[in-house]
């Protein structure tokens, strides 16, 4: 499959997902709050080399080379220094391990927040750049997952329509429990009329944490949240710290009851929600 032009797809180009993920959010994070003339030293051959290798690595073209021009032109720079240590201080013992254990990955992100509430145009470059390093040691999905959900159910097929115009990697395959598809995986039929469920290679989620995982698991939500979070000036420092805080609770396993209360509360309610009577699962 040819890489995309697409700037929210990953697939098909010659880095593995997560990592052209990570480089993506990096510079684009970068460039979106002014720092890649910063990080060029604003030397006008250094900033064209890290402005173009931007360019491509948001259309996915030579991702390698991308990553490797725009590394170069920040180490000319002359700031790679201090960025080398809070990478230093980022990477510590738990990166050890290919795949990154949890508590390791929210101390990272919690460090990350920190330095951005310290405030200063390094600072928010550098949440930028150090936050999306935790990508690189997340397992990310090679093929389809698969999705279980009510296919008699208006509320389902919309929830299933709305999620499906955002997968734009055709990441999640959905196929209605009617199907039988559930008795593959082991899920009881009972389970499956009362709640959407996501299976992956390791685990199977329903529920709340299902869509939850669909949207951790789509480049568009990371992305959304960098632009988002670079159109803020510096004088909304604080808005942006806020925000952070309110990503990583709602991400969190703290907010894991109260999601699922929701949840719980929209699935009783699903026959309102829909116009076919005899819904099962939203």
């Amino acid at each position: 499959m040819a890489a995309s032009l697409n700037p929210l797809r990953l697939t098909g180009a010659s880095l593995p997902p997560n990592l052209l993920l990570a480089a993506k959010l990096s510079s684009t994070g970068i460039l979106a709050c002014g720092g890649t003339g910063i990080l060029a030293g604003q030397n006008p051959a250094l900033l064209a080399m890290a402005l173009v290798s931007t360019l491509a690595l948001l259309l996915n073209r030579w991702p390698r080379l991308s990553c490797l021009a725009l590394g170069l032109a920040q180490l000319a720079g002359r700031l790679w220094i201090p960025g080398a240590i809070l990478v230093l201080i980022a990477l510590k013992p738990g990166f050890l391990f290919r795949r990154l254990p949890p508590v390791v990955l929210w101390g990272h992100l919690i460090l990350q927040s920190v330095l951005l509430a310290l405030g200063g145009a390094r600072f928010t470059m550098l949440f930028f750049a150090l936050t999306a390093v935790g990508l690189l040691f997340v397992d990310w999905p090679c093929q389809r997952l698969i999705v279980i959900y009510d296919g008699d159910c208006g509320f389902c097929r919309s929830a299933k329509k709305w999620v499906e115009r955002l997968d734009l990697d055709r990441l999640f395959d959905w196929q209605a429990f009617q199907t039988g598809v559930a008795a593959r995986f082991g899920i009881p039929q009972a389970a499956v009329e009362e709640r959407v469920h996501l299976v992956t290679a390791g685990k199977i989620y329903s529920g709340f944490a299902a869509y939850k995982m669909m949207a951790l698991l789509n480049p568009i939500s990371y992305l959304a949240v960098v632009a988002l979070l670079a159109a803020l000036p510096q004088s909304l420092a604080m808005v942006r710290l806020a925000l952070v805080g309110l990503l990583l609770l709602l991400f969190s396993p703290l907010f894991a009851p109260a999601g699922e209360a929701a949840y719980e509360l929209v699935a009783r309610r699903r026959h309102r929600l829909s116009a076919q009577p005899n819904c099962k699962v939203s």
